[in-house]
């Protein structure tokens, strides 16, 4: 079965829209990249024209950019043939730096949950997992009262009191560290910090099934134009600056700037 298959079209649009950039500093000669789009109806021709006449190296990916962001507004019901298009074996040869794409998309974020072991899935999934399964726990003891099964009469005493289930504590931030994963905002998004794909440079926040770097989560939230992600992403109240100056997010023996990316 194609793996393209495994995602939804919101989530290839998704992916196309925080990749554009990064695509496009790859189609240094455009040609090949743009007669694929055009053989499949995804390029419309005036523009296709356009974009082929261009000479200059940064006009020609500052082209491709406005393809790619044609594609994403005005082709999303086609999104999935446009990368089964772009991951085509003569384009990758032509530009094989896309088959670094490739990998993230499938092997990545959007990893095919048919092959996910139950230890493997993201955090996010086995938190709801967990909270299905008290939902049907709950369910489960109420019908055994009504059926009569567990009525007891007795007087509240100690032994009652040792019973009942504490409500379960906030892990402390030192506890979230320690763990490695440290859940963030920035504007309305929500998303899990990982703290070893930081220190080493990588996308380390996951957000709506996306891996993004730092600088790429503030653009989703929609807080690009700051270009300080250390200041827009939070941890409750705290700035990830704060946390960084104070040494939590990193050992001191780990390069901060390769954090930097993004």
């Amino acid at each position: 079965m194609n793996p393209m298959d495994f995602l939804t079209d919101e989530q290839l649009i998704r992916f196309l829209q925080c990749k554009k950039t990064e695509i496009s500093s790859y189609i240094e000669e455009p040609l090949t990249f743009l007669n694929q789009l055009r053989d499949y109806k995804l390029v419309p021709e005036d523009l296709y024209q356009k974009v082929k006449k261009m000479k200059n190296k940064e006009r020609k990916q500052e082209g491709v950019y406005e393809i790619l962001d044609w594609v994403e507004k005005k082709q999303g019901r086609h999104v999935k043939l446009f990368w089964s298009c772009v991951f085509q074996d003569h384009i990758l040869q032509k530009y094989p730096r896309l088959s670094g794409l490739k990998k993230r998309l499938f092997d990545g974020p959007f990893r095919i949950s048919a092959r996910l072991s139950k230890a493997e899935k993201p955090t996010i999934n086995t938190e709801v997992e967990r909270k299905e399964k008290k939902q049907e726990q709950r369910k489960g003891e109420t019908k055994r009262k009504k059926s009569g099964e567990e009525i007891h009469e007795e007087e509240p005493g100690p032994s009652s009191v040792s019973t009942q289930k504490k409500p379960a504590k906030k892990p402390t931030l030192s506890q979230l560290l320690e763990k490695g994963e440290l859940p963030v905002t920035c504007g309305d998004k929500k998303g899990t910090l990982y703290r070893d794909k930081l220190a080493r440079g990588k996308e380390c926040i996951l957000s709506e099934g996306v891996w993004f770097t730092p600088g790429e989560f503030e653009k989703f939230s929609g807080r690009g134009n700051s270009k300080n992600w250390k200041l827009s992403i939070r941890y409750k109240k705290t700035t990830l600056h704060k946390l960084i100056q104070v040494n939590l997010l990193f050992d001191s023996h780990l390069t901060v700037l390769r954090c930097q990316l993004g």
